[in-house]
C-alpha cells in the first residue's frame, strides 16, 4: 500500500469510465488509460467517482472496474475507489471488496436523496462503510454541488476523527477555501491526513490554503501541464504558477461550455483513446459539437500547450 502522508503533493486523475458502443463496460481500455496517466505525471486514479459516472454503474460493474484498475495499475500508482451508494449496505459491500483488493483508499460522498441532517448523521453513515475495510484509508468526498450536503469540513473532522479510526483525508470538491484552510489547521497534528483538492480551475489557491494534492477530471489528459503549476508553487515561483493557472482556466472554460464529462471523453478520443458513450441521463456530444470543441481548443493552442499533444 502506498504511504499516506502529507509529503504527497501530486495529481490523481478521476478517470472516465470506458464503454463499448452498446453501453457495456470496456475494461480492455483500462490498461491503456493507466499507462497514459502514468506517462503524463499522474500518480494515481480515483475511480468510480463523479467523472467516472460511478452512480450510473451497477455495484457489480464497479467491482469489475476496480479489479481491472488494480490489475493494470503501474508501480507506485495509487488507486482510490469511490464506494458511495444511496444504500449504506451496498456501500459497505463495495468497501469490503475494495479492501480485499488492497486499494490505497476508499471514499464516499454524502447520500443525496435522504440527506444527513447533522454532523453526527453524516458520521454515522460513513462509519460502517469505513469499518467494512478496516485496514484501508478512508477519505470523505465533499462535493456539495452534487450532494446538497454542505457541512463545514472543519467541524466534521473534529467529530469524525474520534469515531472513524481509518479517516485519512478529504477529497475537497468545493469552493470554500476558508473552510479548507481551517480543516488543514485542525488536522495539523496528523501527518497522515491528506486533503485532495477537487476544483481543477482553482488548483493554485487550493494548494495555497493547505491542499496536499489534487484529484480532478482534467488530469486525464493534461497531467503534465497541471504538474507544472504544482512545481512552480513548490519552488516559490508564484507569478509563473498564476500564469499557468490562468491558462488552465481558459481551457477549462471551453470544456465547461460543452460539459466537463462529455468534453473529457471527446478530448481523449482526439488524443487517440476512444472511451465510448456516456450513461443516461448524460448525453454524448454530437459530431458537430465535437468539431466545435476541437476547433476552440485548437484555436487557443491548447493541444500543444496544455494537452501535450499536437492536433492530429
Amino acid at each position: 500500500m502506498a504511504s499516506n502522508n502529507t509529503d504527497f503533493r501530486g495529481l490523481i486523475a478521476a478517470p472516465l469510465t470506458p464503454f463499448h458502443p452498446d453501453g457495456s463496460l470496456n475494461t480492455g481500455m483500462v490498461q491503456d488509460l493507466a499507462n497514459f496517466l502514468n506517462t503524463h505525471k499522474v500518480q494515481g486514479a480515483f475511480i468510480c467517482g463523479t467523472t467516472g459516472e460511478g452512480y450510473s454503474l451497477s455495484s457489480h460493474e464497479r467491482k469489475v472496474l476496480t479489479e481491472k484498475w488494480m490489475e493494470h495499475r503501474p508501480d507506485s500508482f495509487r488507486i482510490i475507489t469511490h464506494v458511495g451508494q444511496l444504500s449504506q449496505k451496498e456501500a459497505c459491500e463495495l468497501a469490503k471488496h475494495s479492501g480485499e483488493l488492497k486499494v490505497d483508499g476508499i471514499s464516499v460522498t454524502a447520500p443525496s436523496f435522504f440527506k444527513p441532517a447533522t454532523l453526527q448523521d453524516l458520521t454515522d453513515y460513513c462509519g460502517p462503510i469505513a469499518e467494512s475495510a478496516p485496514e484501508t484509508p478512508f477519505y470523505y468526498y465533499h462535493i456539495p454541488s452534487m450532494t446538497g450536503v454542505d457541512f463545514s469540513m472543519n467541524d466534521w473532522v473534529k467529530l469524525a476523527r474520534q469515531q472513524i479510526p481509518t479517516l485519512r483525508g478529504i477529497k475537497y470538491s468545493h469552493w470554500d477555501l476558508s473552510d479548507l484552510q481551517s480543516t488543514r489547521g485542525t488536522m495539523a497534528d496528523d501527518n497522515s491526513f491528506e486533503i485532495f483538492f477537487g476544483r481543477d480551475e482553482m488548483l493554485l489557491p487550493g494548494l495555497s490554503m493547505g491542499a496536499t494534492g489534487a484529484v480532478g477530471s482534467n488530469y486525464n489528459f493534461a497531467g503534465d501541464f497541471f504538474t507544472r503549476i504544482i512545481e512552480a508553487f513548490q519552488s516559490g515561483d508564484i507569478p509563473l504558477a498564476q500564469q499557468l493557472q490562468s491558462r488552465a482556466g481558459d481551457m477549462i472554460n471551453i470544456m465547461i461550455k460543452f460539459g466537463i464529462i462529455q468534453s473529457g471523453k471527446a478530448v481523449l478520443s482526439f488524443l487517440g483513446m476512444e472511451c465510448g458513450p456516456l450513461r443516461s441521463p448524460l448525453r454524448e456530444l454530437s459530431d458537430e459539437e465535437k468539431s466545435a470543441l476541437k476547433a476552440e481548443l485548437d484555436s487557443g493552442g491548447f493541444f500543444e500547450d496544455c494537452l501535450n499533444s499536437p492536433l492530429s
